[in-house]
């Protein structure tokens, strides 16, 4: 019997409560991405996707601390749907890897100079200190995820994921998300053929409270997703976009960073300046299913306010073919 078009697109919908994880470990924001192709039972779904960090680094509650993020991440992966496992529904095991290239944290001298008495790290010249040299890394991204409920519009699935770190540097403020262990939820809701309503909540284990390593976190989302209907016959494209607030932040332990404390932090070392993320943002995710096959996923977050983050804003692009 075929499948109605409202039940594709929570067959769909369904898919992402494990897609969920494709980079919520690296970047909380970009976890949400539409998959516009892909999610039935037996189908392969593969990507390529880059991850730009711009905006700001803002590391310590002193302004002068603040420097230009500038920093990449390259993901591939891909996944499997198997169908029914059970009682799940729509059961998918994915995997990634990401590499990243983490700049030198350097202060910017326009903002105010470093004391080489107050540099921790390299003094790289006249009231210019590098707190942190450059670095490169990668880390793999296992993840399972099913449905609890699934109707013909009406879908709540749950996610679990890990991440294995490779040459990770933690000493770093400028580092992607890599949580040893997280999970969380994802439902969603069709209104109309054109409008949906999605939610979802992740809880991430971090790395550990202490050595630098990073917190427990958590990531929550909104989305508006409006969507067309099929624009010419072959080849044909539909367009998409989700849109929304997001936040994250750090749930469990907080750290420090003597590096920036010393340079900082006044009082140091009697008092220090905790780090401890928060992020309220807004997410823009357009996408294009350019065939039954093929599609290109955008996206696009901006902080609008909060502390400790190793970037304020974040672009992507993915493209994706499905088997």
């Amino acid at each position: 019997m075929p499948v109605s078009p409202r039940r594709e697109v929570f067959r769909r919908l369904a898919f992402l409560t494990a897609s969920t994880a494709i980079t919520l470990a690296a970047a909380s924001a970009q976890a949400l991405i539409p998959i516009p192709v892909g999610g039935h039972p037996k189908e392969l779904d593969v990507f390529a996707r880059i991850t730009l960090e711009r905006g700001l680094v803002e590391p310590n509650e002193n302004k002068a601390s603040f420097q230009k993020a500038s920093w990449e991440m390259f993901t591939v992966g891909g996944g499997y749907v198997f169908g029914d496992l059970g009682p799940l529904q729509d059961f998918s095991v994915r995997a990634e890897i990401t590499g990243y290239q983490s700049p030198e944290e350097v202060n910017d001298v326009s903002k105010g100079p470093v004391a080489p008495t107050a540099c921790r790290g390299v003094v790289l010249g006249p009231g210019q200190c590098q707190f942190h040299p450059a670095d490169k890394g990668s880390f793999v991204t296992p993840s399972i995820g099913a449905n609890l409920v699934h109707t013909g519009s009406f879908s709540f699935g749950v996610f679990l994921l890990g991440n294995i770190p490779i040459g990770v540097d933690y000493s770093k403020f400028v580092l992607p998300r890599i949580d040893y262990l997280g999970g969380g939820f994802r439902a969603g809701v069709e209104m109309t053929p054109w409008f949906a309503f999605e939610t979802s909540f992740y809880v991430g284990s971090g790395s550990g409270g202490s050595g630098g390593k990073q917190n427990g976190t958590f990531a929550a989302t909104q989305l508006l997703h409006f969507r067309s209907g099929r624009i010419g016959t072959s080849p044909f494209v539909r367009l998409g976009v989700k849109v929304g607030p997001y936040v994250d932040g750090d749930l469990v332990g907080e750290r420090t960073d003597p590096a920036y404390d010393q340079a900082y932090t006044a009082g140091y070392p009697d008092r220090t300046d905790r780090i401890r993320m928060f992020r309220f943002a807004s997410m823009i995710l357009p996408y294009a299913q350019l065939s039954d096959k093929v599609s290109l996923e955008l996206g696009w977050l901006q902080k609008i306010f909060g502390y400790d983050t190793p970037a304020t804003q974040l672009y992507t692009a993915t493209i994706r073919y499905v088997f």
